[in-house]
């Protein structure tokens, strides 16, 4: 295949480049909003700075539309790429903002997903106790919903 030979930067500019011209005013807004949503957890890693303005058009579509679990996983990226940008006190700011909005929807995978990210910030910042405390709270919600791929995760983190 043509895009593998280029190497996966190559690849994931043409990808980026091809979603982006599918945003259009006339698509419903579910549509622009997953698009967005895509191109944010796609790019947060290597276009950080896009990545949340992407998050942050995504989590305006999803809000709009009253889908407000994919909004918050949109805002999820948009605190992650804050903490990549070395910018803590935003991301936990937000953190809590989704953690809030998780608990009113009553979703536990999301609530331990994002107390996991509140314990990386705590871990970052070299408080290990404080993090820890966040992995154990996440664990137990993960326990009660048999949620391996969350659960590998704590376990990678504590």
């Amino acid at each position: 295949m043509y895009v593998f030979h280029l190497g996966n930067i190559i690849g994931q500019t043409m990808q980026t480049d091809s979603l982006l011209k599918l945003i259009s005013p006339q698509n419903p807004d579910s549509i622009n909003a997953n698009i967005y949503y895509e191109l944010a957890k796609q790019n947060y890693a290597s276009d950080t700075k896009n990545a949340i303005l992407w998050a942050q058009q995504g989590a305006t579509y999803f809000k709009k539309i009253e889908s407000y679990a994919k909004m918050s996983s949109c805002m999820n990226i948009e605190a992650v790429c804050l903490l990549i940008l070395d910018k803590p006190d935003e991301s936990i700011k937000m953190h809590y903002e989704i953690l809030k909005i998780r608990e009113n929807l009553n979703d536990s995978n999301l609530i331990a997903e994002t107390l996991i990210n509140i314990g990386n910030i705590f871990y970052k910042g070299q408080d290990k106790e404080q993090a820890l405390e966040f992995y154990q709270r996440s664990k137990q919600l993960v326990l009660q919903n048999n949620n391996t791929n969350l659960l590998a995760r704590i376990y990678n983190n504590i």
